[in-house]
C-alpha cells in the first residue's frame, strides 16, 4: 500500500502525468496549479498519455488535460505519496524531463513545440512552479536532455541538431548560446555527458552512429572531435556512462544489443570494447548506472537486464536472474538517489512497478503490492534529489 503520509521522505519523484480532474479547463493557454488527486490505497500516480496526439485522454464528454505530478519517496519502503500536480495546457504532451544536480530546477520537453519548459522545484513538497519567462524557444521537437554545469543541451530529433542553452544561476532562465543549434547525425536521440563536463555524446537513431563533441567550458559551444562519428549498432537510442565515467554504453533498439566503449578522458575518443556489441533483452532503450555500485541497468520493452561492470575493462556480465521480467508496454525507469529502488512506468497497463535493488547482487525484487494500478497512464519518471 502507498502510505497516507510521508515517512523519512527526502527525495521527490516527478512523474509526467495526465491527471483526472473534474472541471479542468481544456482550452486555457495558461498552466494552473491544483491539488493532487487522492489515489486509492493501492495507487501510485503517473501520466496518462494520449496515443493519438497531444490533447490528453477523452473522459466522457471532456478531455483530461496533461499534467506533471510530484510524489514523495519513502526511503525505507520505496513507496510513493502524492504531493502536488501541475496541470498543463491541453496542447502539451509531456515527453521528457531532466532535473539539475541541486534538485532546484526541472527542464521539460513538452512535445510538439520548439520550446523548453523550466520549473522551480519546491524542496518541501516537490511542487513545480514555472520560472518567469518559461517556456524558452530555441529547440526543435527536443527528445534528449542533458546538463553540464551551467549549460543545458537538447537533441532535436526532427532537424538533426543539438540546441545549447545557458542556465541563469538562481533563476533557471535559459538563453540560447552563440552558434546553437549544432549539427548532429540523423535523428539524434539519447544524449550523455562525461562526469567532468568536457565531452558530449549523441546516439543518432537513423544513421546508426554516435556523434562526439568537446564542450567549451566558457560558452557551452560544441565542436565535433576528430574521431566523430563513431559506429554503433542498429537504431541506437539510449547512451550513458558507468558511474566511474570510464566507459560508455549505447542501446541498439533494433539490434537487441549494447555497444560498449572505453572512454578517453583526454581526447573524448570512444574505443569499442572486445566482444561489442553484447546481446541483451529485446528492444533496449534506456540505461541506468547504479549511483554507488559498478552495475548497469538496461530498460527493454518487457524486461530489465542487469549487469556487473568490470572495473578494469568495462566488460558486462549479466547477474543471476537477469533479465528481470517487466510488463509489456513499460516506458522507462528511474532510481531513487541512494540506488535502493527502481521505478518503472507502464503505459499499456497504467501502472508503476517498484522494485527493491539488492545491495549485494543487484537483483530486482518487487515490493509488496507492486505494480500499483493508476487511474491514468504514466509516461516518464525522473527523480529530484532534495537531500
Amino acid at each position: 500500500m502507498l502510505p497516507s503520509k510521508l515517512e523519512s521522505v527526502k527525495a521527490l519523484l516527478l512523474v509526467a502525468a495526465l491527471t483526472l480532474c473534474a472541471g479542468c479547463s481544456s482550452g486555457s493557454d495558461s498552466q494552473s496549479q491544483q491539488a493532487a488527486p487522492t489515489p486509492s490505497p493501492t495507487h501510485a500516480a503517473g501520466r496518462a498519455f494520449a496515443i493519438f496526439g497531444i490533447y490528453g485522454r477523452p473522459e466522457g464528454a471532456r478531455v483530461t488535460p496533461p499534467a506533471l505530478s510530484s510524489y514523495g519517496i519513502n526511503e525505507s519502503s520505496g513507496e510513493l505519496t502524492p504531493t502536488s500536480t501541475l496541470t498543463l495546457h491541453e496542447a502539451y504532451f509531456p515527453a521528457n524531463m531532466i532535473v539539475d544536480s541541486s534538485g532546484t530546477f526541472a527542464f521539460a520537453d513538452l512535445s510538439n513545440t520548439t520550446n523548453v519548459f523550466v520549473y522551480r522545484i519546491s524542496p518541501a513538497n516537490g511542487t513545480l512552479t514555472p520560472v518567469p519567462g518559461s517556456p524558452f524557444s530555441g529547440a526543435s521537437s527536443p527528445t534528449g536532455l542533458a546538463i553540464a554545469g551551467k549549460f543545458l543541451y537538447t537533441t532535436n530529433f526532427s532537424d538533426n541538431s543539438i540546441s545549447v542553452f545557458s542556465i541563469a544561476p538562481g533563476t533557471g532562465k535559459l538563453a540560447r548560446v552563440a552558434g546553437s543549434p549544432f549539427k548532429a547525425g540523423d535523428a539524434p536521440s539519447g544524449i550523455a555527458i562525461d562526469p567532468a563536463g568536457k565531452f558530449l555524446y549523441v546516439a543518432n537513431n537513423y544513421s546508426n552512429n554516435i556523434s562526439a563533441y568537446s564542450i567549451d567550458a566558457t560558452t557551452g559551444a560544441l565542436k565535433q572531435i576528430a574521431a566523430s562519428p563513431i559506429a554503433a549498432g542498429t537504431k541506437p537510442q539510449g547512451i550513458g556512462f558507468d558511474r566511474t565515467g570510464k566507459f560508455v554504453y549505447a542501446t541498439n533498439y533494433n539490434g537487441g544489443n549494447l555497444s560498449e566503449y572505453a572512454f578517453d578522458a583526454n581526447t573524448g575518443e570512444l574505443t569499442p570494447a572486445a566482444g561489442s556489441p553484447l546481446a541483451t533483452c529485446g528492444h533496449p532503450e534506456g540505461i541506468q548506472a547504479h549511483p554507488t555500485l559498478n552495475r548497469l541497468y538496461v530498460e527493454c520493452s518487457s524486461a530489465i537486464a542487469v549487469y556487473d561492470i568490470d572495473a578494469s575493462t568495462g566488460a558486462l556480465t549479466a547477474i543471476a536472474g537477469s533479465p528481470f521480467k517487466a510488463s509489456s508496454g513499460s516506458q522507462n525507469a528511474a532510481m531513487d538517489p541512494a540506488g535502493h529502488f527502481l521505478y518503472r512506468t507502464n503505459s499499456a497497463l497504467s501502472d508503476v512497478a517498484i522494485s527493491r535493488i539488492d545491495p549485494s547482487s543487484g537483483a530486482l525484487t518487487p515490493i509488496k503490492g507492486s505494480p500499483f494500478a493508476l487511474p491514468y497512464t504514466p509516461d516518464f519518471i525522473v527523480v529530484a534529489d532534495e537531500r
